[in-house]
Protein backbone atom coordinates (compact mmCIF):
# COMPACT_ATOMS: atom_id res chain seq x y z
CA UNK A 1 0.00 0.00 0.00
CA UNK A 2 1.26 3.53 -0.69
CA UNK A 3 1.23 6.18 1.56
CA UNK A 4 2.42 9.56 2.63
CA UNK A 5 4.92 10.41 5.71
CA UNK A 6 5.35 14.31 7.56
CA UNK A 7 9.13 13.89 8.78
CA UNK A 8 11.46 16.89 10.25
CA UNK A 9 14.84 17.24 8.58
CA UNK A 10 16.68 14.62 7.63
CA UNK A 11 13.62 12.07 7.63
CA UNK A 12 13.29 12.23 11.59
CA UNK A 13 9.52 11.32 13.00
CA UNK A 14 8.15 14.81 14.98
CA UNK A 15 7.27 12.39 17.95
CA UNK A 16 9.07 9.20 17.56
CA UNK A 17 12.59 10.85 17.36
CA UNK A 18 12.98 7.99 14.93
CA UNK A 19 15.78 8.75 11.97
CA UNK A 20 14.33 6.43 8.35
CA UNK A 21 16.62 5.12 6.71
CA UNK A 22 17.52 5.76 3.16
CA UNK A 23 14.38 5.14 0.65
CA UNK A 24 14.18 1.52 -0.28
CA UNK A 25 15.11 0.36 3.46
CA UNK A 26 12.64 -1.46 5.21
CA UNK A 27 11.76 -1.37 8.68
CA UNK A 28 9.86 -4.06 11.08
CA UNK A 29 7.64 -2.22 13.80
CA UNK A 30 7.84 -3.56 16.86
CA UNK A 31 5.41 -5.77 18.10
CA UNK A 32 1.83 -6.29 16.22
CA UNK A 33 0.93 -3.21 15.12
CA UNK A 34 -1.60 -1.30 17.23
CA UNK A 35 -2.31 2.97 16.26
CA UNK A 36 -2.15 3.31 20.04
CA UNK A 37 1.24 1.93 20.69
CA UNK A 38 3.39 1.05 18.11
CA UNK A 39 3.53 0.05 14.09
CA UNK A 40 4.72 2.09 11.30
CA UNK A 41 2.61 4.88 11.05
CA UNK A 42 1.83 6.58 7.80
CA UNK A 43 -0.99 9.16 6.53
CA UNK A 44 -3.64 8.62 3.78
CA UNK A 45 -3.72 11.92 1.38
CA UNK A 46 -7.20 12.94 3.63
CA UNK A 47 -4.77 13.02 7.08
CA UNK A 48 -1.85 14.98 5.52
CA UNK A 49 -3.26 18.06 7.35
CA UNK A 50 -2.82 16.96 10.91
CA UNK A 51 0.98 16.02 10.83
CA UNK A 52 2.38 19.01 8.58
CA UNK A 53 5.93 19.27 9.11
CA UNK A 54 9.11 19.77 7.41
CA UNK A 55 9.50 17.28 4.87
CA UNK A 56 6.58 15.08 2.83
CA UNK A 57 7.69 11.49 1.54
CA UNK A 58 5.92 9.04 -0.25
CA UNK A 59 6.26 5.52 1.90
CA UNK A 60 5.02 1.63 1.40
CA UNK A 61 3.23 -0.32 3.80
CA UNK A 62 3.05 -3.78 3.92
CA UNK A 63 1.75 -6.50 6.13
CA UNK A 64 -1.40 -6.18 8.44
CA UNK A 65 -2.22 -2.28 7.66
CA UNK A 66 -4.94 -0.80 10.01
CA UNK A 67 -6.86 2.55 8.06
CA UNK A 68 -9.09 4.95 9.80
CA UNK A 69 -8.84 6.34 6.58
CA UNK A 70 -6.78 9.36 7.78
CA UNK A 71 -3.78 7.10 9.73
CA UNK A 72 -2.44 4.25 8.27
CA UNK A 73 -0.35 1.44 11.01
CA UNK A 74 1.55 -1.72 9.61
CA UNK A 75 3.37 -4.00 10.04
CA UNK A 76 6.03 -3.06 7.77
CA UNK A 77 7.25 0.40 5.92
CA UNK A 78 9.77 2.07 3.57
CA UNK A 79 10.34 5.29 2.34
CA UNK A 80 10.60 5.78 -1.45
CA UNK A 81 10.45 9.32 -2.20
CA UNK A 82 10.65 12.95 -0.93
CA UNK A 83 7.42 14.83 -2.55
CA UNK A 84 9.46 17.74 -3.42
CA UNK A 85 6.69 20.10 -4.26
CA UNK A 86 6.53 20.51 -0.28
CA UNK A 87 8.97 22.83 0.45
CA UNK A 88 9.88 25.64 2.73
CA UNK A 89 8.49 28.09 0.13
CA UNK A 90 4.93 25.71 -0.13
CA UNK A 91 4.99 25.48 3.82
CA UNK A 92 5.43 29.59 4.45
CA UNK A 93 2.93 29.89 1.20
CA UNK A 94 0.11 27.48 2.66
CA UNK A 95 0.73 29.14 6.38
CA UNK A 96 0.01 32.63 4.30
CA UNK A 97 -3.05 31.48 2.95
CA UNK A 98 -4.36 30.28 6.25
CA UNK A 99 -4.11 33.76 7.77
CA UNK A 100 -5.39 35.68 5.21
CA UNK A 101 -8.38 33.51 5.38
CA UNK A 102 -8.12 34.03 9.16
CA UNK A 103 -8.03 37.77 8.52
CA UNK A 104 -10.98 37.35 5.93
CA UNK A 105 -13.22 35.69 8.73
CA UNK A 106 -12.66 38.57 11.71
CA UNK A 107 -13.19 40.97 9.08
CA UNK A 108 -17.15 39.42 8.22
CA UNK A 109 -17.51 39.00 12.28
CA UNK A 110 -16.67 42.69 13.02
CA UNK A 111 -19.48 43.65 9.54
CA UNK A 112 -21.61 41.29 11.37
CA UNK A 113 -21.57 42.54 14.63
CA UNK A 114 -21.93 46.13 13.80
CA UNK A 115 -18.39 47.22 13.63
CA UNK A 116 -18.36 48.51 10.24
CA UNK A 117 -15.90 51.05 10.69
CA UNK A 118 -13.27 48.43 12.36
CA UNK A 119 -14.44 46.00 9.20
CA UNK A 120 -13.61 48.90 6.93
CA UNK A 121 -10.76 49.59 8.21
CA UNK A 122 -9.01 45.66 8.68
CA UNK A 123 -10.36 44.89 4.81
CA UNK A 124 -8.44 47.76 3.25
CA UNK A 125 -4.72 46.82 4.79
CA UNK A 126 -2.65 44.32 3.69
CA UNK A 127 -1.09 41.96 5.64
CA UNK A 128 1.94 43.56 7.44
CA UNK A 129 -0.58 46.85 7.32
CA UNK A 130 -3.40 44.33 9.55
CA UNK A 131 -0.41 43.30 12.29
CA UNK A 132 -0.18 47.20 12.49
CA UNK A 133 -3.66 48.55 13.12
CA UNK A 134 -4.86 44.80 15.01
CA UNK A 135 -3.69 46.22 18.50
CA UNK A 136 -5.16 49.78 18.45
CA UNK A 137 -8.69 49.24 17.19
CA UNK A 138 -8.90 45.60 19.15
CA UNK A 139 -8.50 47.80 22.27
CA UNK A 140 -11.13 49.78 21.46
CA UNK A 141 -13.46 46.32 20.66
CA UNK A 142 -15.46 44.23 23.54
CA UNK A 143 -13.08 41.81 24.99
CA UNK A 144 -13.84 38.44 22.40
CA UNK A 145 -14.20 39.95 19.20
CA UNK A 146 -11.00 42.22 19.98
CA UNK A 147 -9.19 38.96 21.15
CA UNK A 148 -10.19 37.59 17.50
CA UNK A 149 -8.76 40.55 15.86
CA UNK A 150 -5.85 40.14 17.60
CA UNK A 151 -5.28 36.32 17.04
CA UNK A 152 -5.95 37.11 13.13
CA UNK A 153 -3.13 39.97 14.02
CA UNK A 154 -0.78 36.88 15.16
CA UNK A 155 -1.17 34.26 12.85
CA UNK A 156 -0.56 36.83 10.10
CA UNK A 157 2.49 38.01 11.54
CA UNK A 158 4.04 34.69 12.18
CA UNK A 159 3.23 33.25 8.71
CA UNK A 160 4.67 36.54 7.16
CA UNK A 161 7.72 36.53 9.46
CA UNK A 162 6.85 39.51 11.47
CA UNK A 163 7.20 40.69 15.01
CA UNK A 164 4.40 39.32 17.37
CA UNK A 165 3.25 42.07 19.59
CA UNK A 166 3.37 41.35 23.40
CA UNK A 167 -0.25 40.34 24.66
CA UNK A 168 -2.19 40.20 28.00
CA UNK A 169 -2.20 37.17 30.07
CA UNK A 170 -5.60 36.45 28.88
CA UNK A 171 -4.84 37.06 25.53
CA UNK A 172 -1.62 34.66 25.10
CA UNK A 173 -1.38 31.71 22.64
CA UNK A 174 1.17 29.54 22.53
CA UNK A 175 2.12 31.19 18.67
CA UNK A 176 4.36 33.45 21.13
CA UNK A 177 6.53 29.91 21.87
CA UNK A 178 6.47 29.15 18.42
CA UNK A 179 7.47 32.78 17.81
CA UNK A 180 10.34 32.65 20.27
CA UNK A 181 11.52 29.20 19.37
CA UNK A 182 12.76 30.09 15.61
CA UNK A 183 10.37 27.57 14.57
CA UNK A 184 10.61 26.11 10.95
CA UNK A 185 8.56 26.46 8.09
CA UNK A 186 6.84 23.35 8.44
CA UNK A 187 5.81 24.42 12.15
CA UNK A 188 4.74 27.86 11.51
CA UNK A 189 2.24 26.08 8.36
CA UNK A 190 1.13 23.52 11.60
CA UNK A 191 0.65 25.85 14.07
CA UNK A 192 -1.16 28.94 11.59
CA UNK A 193 -3.34 26.43 10.01
CA UNK A 194 -4.38 24.99 13.59
CA UNK A 195 -5.24 28.04 15.53
CA UNK A 196 -6.74 30.00 12.91
CA UNK A 197 -9.08 26.89 12.67
CA UNK A 198 -10.14 26.60 16.32
CA UNK A 199 -9.59 30.81 16.40
CA UNK A 200 -12.70 31.99 15.46
CA UNK A 201 -14.56 28.54 14.62
CA UNK A 202 -17.51 29.71 17.51
CA UNK A 203 -18.79 32.19 15.12
CA UNK A 204 -20.27 29.51 12.91
CA UNK A 205 -23.65 29.63 12.70
CA UNK A 206 -23.58 25.66 13.32
CA UNK A 207 -21.64 26.01 16.65
CA UNK A 208 -18.08 25.44 17.40
CA UNK A 209 -17.17 21.77 15.98
CA UNK A 210 -18.99 22.55 12.85
CA UNK A 211 -17.07 26.07 12.84
CA UNK A 212 -13.57 23.96 13.19
CA UNK A 213 -14.84 21.07 10.59
CA UNK A 214 -15.60 23.81 8.06
CA UNK A 215 -12.32 25.69 8.31
CA UNK A 216 -10.02 21.93 8.34
CA UNK A 217 -11.79 21.08 5.46
CA UNK A 218 -11.00 24.58 3.24
CA UNK A 219 -7.56 23.86 4.22
CA UNK A 220 -7.26 20.71 3.86
CA UNK A 221 -8.67 21.47 0.11
CA UNK A 222 -5.96 23.89 -0.35
CA UNK A 223 -3.26 21.44 1.15
CA UNK A 224 -4.46 18.63 -1.39
CA UNK A 225 -4.62 21.35 -4.37
CA UNK A 226 -1.44 22.68 -3.97
CA UNK A 227 0.30 18.90 -3.58
CA UNK A 228 -1.72 17.92 -6.76
CA UNK A 229 -3.50 15.44 -4.63
CA UNK A 230 -7.03 15.00 -6.09
CA UNK A 231 -7.77 12.07 -3.53
CA UNK A 232 -7.75 13.91 -0.37
CA UNK A 233 -10.86 15.78 -0.21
Amino acid sequence: MIAYKFLSADRVGLFSGFRWPEPGIWIDAEGKADSRVSGIHALSAEGLLDWIDDELWTCELAGIVEDDRHVLVAERGRLLERVEAWDESMALDFARACAARGREQVVEALRLEGHEDEAQELGGCDAEGFVKSAPGLAAQLPVEIGGLVLMAADTTAIAEGLRLEARRPALKSHLEAVAASGATPGAIAANVAFVVAHSAAGLHPAGYEAGVAAERAWQRDRLAERLGLADAA
